[in-house]
């Protein structure tokens, strides 16, 4: 009768070893897929430039970063169609502007007559070397709009990665956390019945018990 207790509980700690294997294969699962997540997380965040989650990011400063830089750039754009649009009309202003003071015969900036051809001829050459700079301004205007609509463009491309990477701390990476802990105590509460267990075993084999005290166990 002994003899079937003894493969009885030979066979509870097998068993118990069995669930041990499973639940260490569940963590081990868990934690590399954790692993993958976090080094691509930190993959896209050192091509965007900001801060991995390994450092301490949260999801809500990569939206931020990624808006943020947006809402910077359509500024910029903003502005510089702004610049475009006033130097595309400066030189039709500075023609109607000429053509008032000449019939007026004085500045109509500051009112001041002009006193004699010399005051007309210093007026129109200062209004042609104003004239004369608008095609410069505006291939530079041209030029900063170019600019800044391409690094829109560029801050466009990057979107399905700020995306990911969002969805990465919002939601896979917390929920891969959460899902570790569960079989990190699972294996450890298998383990400690696997202990529980083997000690029994160990019972058994003791015949009679060796030990000087009476065992904690009935079997012996």
């Amino acid at each position: 009768d002994s003899q079937a207790a003894l493969q009885q509980q030979t066979k509870k700690c097998q068993d118990m070893q069995n669930r041990i294997g499973i639940a260490s294969a569940k963590k081990a699962a868990s934690e590399a897929e954790l692993q993958r997540l976090q080094q691509e997380d930190g993959r896209i965040a050192a091509e965007l430039g900001v801060p991995s989650a390994s450092s301490g990011a949260s999801h809500n400063s990569a939206a931020s970063e990624f808006k943020a830089r947006l809402q910077d750039i359509k500024s910029q754009i903003e502005l510089a169609r702004k610049d475009v649009s006033m130097t595309e009309s400066a030189k039709h202003m500075y023609e109607k502007f000429r053509e008032k003071s000449r019939s007026k015969n004085s500045c109509q900036f500051c009112k001041r007559a002009f006193c004699g051809e010399g005051d007309l001829a210093t007026f129109e050459d200062a209004m042609e070397k104003l004239i004369a700079k608008i095609p410069g301004f505006l291939e530079s205007s041209h030029q900063k709009l170019t600019e800044v609509q391409s690094q829109e463009a560029a801050l466009e491309t990057q979107r399905p990665r700020w995306d990911r990477i969002e969805q990465l701390r919002k939601d896979e990476v917390p929920r891969r956390q959460k899902e570790l802990q569960p079989a990190v105590e699972e294996e450890r509460a298998m383990l400690t019945l696997a202990i529980f267990d083997l000690l029994q075993l160990h019972c058994y084999l003791l015949t009679p018990c060796v030990f000087k005290f009476r065992c904690i166990f009935p079997v012996c």
